[in-house]
């Protein structure tokens, strides 16, 4: 019987956080068992009897799904992506995920698509909340994480939008050139204005959120992150696992991090660090369909073309007052049992 885990090869950028969401799965298997590492996409070229922990999306390739019927599957954490929804409700695919009911589903909006089509589902919440159970650290500094505060550049007016920004630039040149600086520290990646203008216009766009919400004594404090890399940054498997780990390092031990990466923010919650995570009022529906369920898990700042819209906190914040709601823990708890019962 091999035991699976899920890598992301094959592409031209790389999200760190779908690495992060393999730890999560990983912390589950017993040391003692061997882990075959399969590329989440090609699931149906498995030729052997095998175990494995379905979180996540697996919509990327939908042609190769579903699975192979060799393997045996824990549904939890599953997200369909508006995007797929046609392929991944093909009729095979229904009879596929009615054999291995119920499904336990990343977000509400697909536990309530899969209803609709007659399969017994549920609401699990995201597995990364439960990343506590090996990555939780007593052991706390001053740090002030911004992790992808924004991650692309509007389309519209794209042209106007990048003179803009680097207008803001020159009359934010030091508070920008401060984030700048960090980004190159902290990142296995290059930011300049030739090849990599679209990460200077992202900094830009992060500066101009994050001064508004942190107070200008803490800006020394703060220091940027990111979870998305051209593919050839970060290329191998090892690599990646190494730094999904190194992030969770760090925000295990953080004062408090701001993010609008969701798999940043929800392992934040199960690390019990204070997180903040950021929801652009922009974004399309490709996006947003994965965040119904687990917004209300989350403290949520929305914003709208650099503009703060709405906070559950003051601003700027006081954030020794910043604490995580709690509403995860019954779905993390619910979610570290059901997972150690499946690699007994």
């Amino acid at each position: 019987m091999n035991n699976l885990l899920f890598t992301y090869e094959g592409f031209d950028k790389t999200n760190i956080g779908d690495y992060i969401q393999s730890l999560a799965a990983k912390q589950f298997i017993p040391k003692d068992k061997d882990i075959t590492y399969v590329h989440r996409d090609y699931l149906n070229e498995i030729d052997s009897t095998s175990k494995v922990i379905m979180n996540g999306w697996f919509t990327h390739i939908p042609e190769n799904w579903p699975p192979s019927d060799l393997i045996s599957p824990l549904f939890v954490a599953f997200h369909i992506n508006s995007s797929a929804y046609e392929k991944l409700l093909s009729s095979k695919s229904i009879d596929y995920l009615r054999q291995h009911e119920p499904i336990g589903c990343r977000d509400k909006n697909t536990a309530d698509i899969l209803q609709s089509h007659g399969i017994d589902s549920y609401f699990s919440s995201c597995l990364t909340t439960t990343l506590g159970y090996k990555y939780h650290s007593n052991k706390k500094n001053e740090k002030i994480y911004v992790v992808d505060a924004v991650h692309y550049v509007p389309e519209s007016n794209r042209r106007f939008q990048k003179y803009k920004f680097y207008i803001q630039y020159l009359i934010y040149y030091k508070g920008i050139s401060k984030f700048i600086n960090s980004a190159r520290k902290n990142n296995p990646y290059i930011i300049d204005f030739k090849d990599h203008y679209d990460r200077f216009c992202c900094i830009v766009r992060s500066y101009m959120i994050i001064r508004q919400l942190i107070p200008r004594k803490e800006m020394d404090n703060v220091e940027i992150l990111t979870q998305y890399h051209d593919a050839s940054e970060i290329p191998s498997n090892e690599e990646r696992f190494a730094r999904a780990e190194e992030l969770l390092h760090k925000y295990s031990e953080a004062r408090l991090v701001i993010t609008s990466r969701i798999h940043c923010a929800l392992p934040c919650l199960g690390l019990e660090t204070p997180v903040l995570f950021l929801r652009n009022l922009d974004d399309s529906d490709e996006s947003t369909c994965r965040f119904k369920g687990l917004l209300d898990l989350l403290n949520v700042v929305q914003f709208k073309r650099n503009r703060i819209i709405n906070s559950p906190f003051n601003v700027p914040l006081d954030i020794q007052s910043i604490a995580n709601p709690t509403r995860y823990k019954k779905y993390a708890e619910k979610l570290i049992k059901k997972c150690m019962d499946f690699w007994k």
